[in-house]
């Protein structure tokens, strides 16, 4: 292999670049790195960036909303917004919300307004829903919100840690790592909530669902 860096950091710079995600083309990366001019962002440590092949860093597009440290992040299956978290800036607790920034306008919306910490967004492959998990207090849920009407939907309300949701490439199914059963596993349920099972049912813990892609 001929591994290539992107980011072509110098190691004095204090620069990081970390969870990268494709673009759906495959001609560019969307990452959070702490190398964006901070004024004006005073708890924005991270935030996301976009970075093609071709351009490299000289192409580096952040994204402008002064809003919290950024986090997790997913793109539609368009290409053409990015949902990510965000802690909230001041205030006492940690608060996180779901946004979507319009990457060619630069429009961001925020998604959920709530006293959770809201993460992992995960759009269905026609682009309507997003999945995300939901820490509420001592446990966390998968929260399914309709991108058209805004109505949210709790698909597990279960007292166990359910959370990393990943659609099956029919956007029938939801997988997502759960520790219900005493230890954390992989467990599928239909996008309404029914028929879970448990897909990995072993003493170790499993995490991190992938579903492979329609041949």
């Amino acid at each position: 292999s001929n591994p290539l860096n992107m980011a072509a950091d110098p190691k004095e710079s204090g620069d990081e670049e970390f969870y990268t995600r494709w673009h759906p083309d495959g001609q560019s990366i969307a990452f959070f790195s702490n190398r964006f001019d901070r004024a004006g962002y005073d708890c924005a440590v991270h935030r996301v960036g976009i970075m093609s092949l071709g351009d490299g860093t000289a192409g580096m597009m952040p994204v402008q909303e002064k809003i919290g440290n950024q986090e997790t992040l997913a793109w539609s299956p368009d290409g053409k917004s990015l949902a990510f978290s965000s802690k909230s800036c001041g205030g006492s607790g940690i608060n996180i919300q779901l946004y979507l920034w319009q990457v060619d306008g630069g429009e961001v919306t925020q998604l959920t307004r709530d006293e959770f910490i809201n993460a992992g967004p995960a759009f269905s492959h026609n682009g309507r829903f997003l999945a995300y998990h939901s820490f509420r207090g001592d446990n966390s849920e998968i929260i399914l919100l309709d991108l058209q009407s805004g109505e949210e939907t709790n698909l597990t309300n279960n007292p166990a840690k359910d959370s990393h949701p990943t659609w099956s490439p029919d956007d029938s199914q939801i997988a997502f790592v759960t520790n219900r059963d005493g230890n954390d596993e992989i467990y599928v349920m239909d996008v309404d909530g029914g028929n879970l099972q448990n897909l990995t049912n072993h003493p170790a813990r499993d995490f991190e669902p992938q579903w492979s892609p329609i041949p």
